[in-house]
């Protein structure tokens, strides 16, 4: 939206310039018509590429819009304080865990929902023991899991980690997070999943 900004001032900015200028030139025009001299003897070569110069430039008032300057800044300003405002995003905590004793072997799993497309955060820590997998998955992917079989799982998830951080984009939908300990040894771990969106 800045951008947009940017580049509606800069319009409007050139738009001024035109019309500043146009006014001037017009203006010019009137007193140099006011003006009781002698042209004949009196002009210069500069004066006439100067006139040249300027006569292509059209100092007619546009015929579909003849609006002032002022009021033609004010609509468009007007323009932009009528476009919505996106509202900010903001982040909420789906799951905050700590010190979770994981035995080998075993796993702990939490299921959640989400309404709209968010970006995930997944933050780890195992405090003590072996490494584990956390992972994200959708509820059918996690029965394959269950029963032992091969399953899909998403980019946030985090295989075989002492820690980490991770994040991915996930639309609306039901999903499962798990902490698996592969190892026959207990794993403490600390878990935090966050959207923002």
């Amino acid at each position: 939206m800045a951008d947009r900004r940017g580049f509606l001032f800069g319009l409007v900015a050139v738009g001024i310039t035109a019309n500043v200028g146009r006014r001037l030139y017009e203006n010019s025009q009137e007193t140099d018509s006011g003006l009781d001299r002698d042209t004949s003897s009196d002009s210069t070569d500069s004066d006439s590429s100067y006139i040249n110069e300027e006569s292509n430039i059209n100092t007619e008032p546009e015929q579909d819009d003849e609006r002032s300057l002022e009021e033609k800044v004010e609509d468009s300003l007007e323009e932009e304080e009528a476009e919505p405002v996106e509202e900010p995003e903001t982040t909420s905590t789906i799951l905050n865990q700590s010190n979770r004793r994981i035995a080998g072997g075993e796993y702990l799993y939490w299921g959640f929902e989400l309404t709209q497309t968010v970006e995930l955060e997944l933050r780890t820590t195992v405090r003590n023991g072996p490494n584990v997998d956390v992972i994200v998955t959708d509820p059918r992917e996690f029965t394959q899991f269950e029963r032992g079989n091969r399953f899909r799982f998403y980019n946030i998830s985090q295989e075989n980690t002492v820690g980490d951080d991770t994040t991915d984009n996930l639309g609306p939908g039901e999903y499962v997070v798990f902490i698996y300990n592969r190892d026959h040894s207990t794993s403490t771990v600390d878990i935090e999943l966050t959207a923002t969106g």
